[in-house]
């Protein structure tokens, strides 16, 4: 009977990779502003920096989510005998949700200056169309 019990320690290591990630999104991304991506849900007129927090808070949920599919997989692991498959399905969703949390922090730091929004004076508007 002892042989058809797995061990607990492969099914266990999706908690420290969660909980890293966890961690890793607070450091690159910062705790998200809910108020302002609530905005950008529900205003007429939402800002970039709305729509930045509305990023931010998918981000965040993406790896709430992984977490806890990380946690409830382990938790059906260690209870049952679960097929390999679902497993494995979880822990590429975690894997990805890291990719994703890498990638943004890549992207946040590498990116050295914002993109200007002003359109610029009426009279330089004029210029341009009068060439």
């Amino acid at each position: 009977m002892s042989g058809s019990r797995r061990p607990v320690l492969p099914l266990l290591a999706p908690l420290p990779i969660g909980l890293v990630q966890l961690l890793l999104a607070r450091v690159v991304l910062g705790v998200p502003d809910w108020a302002a991506a609530r905005d950008f849900l529900l205003s007429d007129r939402p800002t970039q920096a709305d729509g930045l927090a509305a990023a931010q808070a998918v981000l965040w949920l993406v790896v709430g989510v992984a977490l806890l599919a990380a946690l409830t997989a382990a938790g059906r692991a260690l209870a049952t005998d679960g097929r390999r498959g679902r497993e494995v399905g979880w822990s590429v969703g975690v894997v990805l949700a890291g990719l994703v949390i890498l990638a943004a922090g890549a992207g946040h730091h590498v990116q050295t200056s914002s993109p200007s929004l002003a359109g610029g004076s009426l009279q330089e508007a004029r210029a341009e169309l009068a060439r």
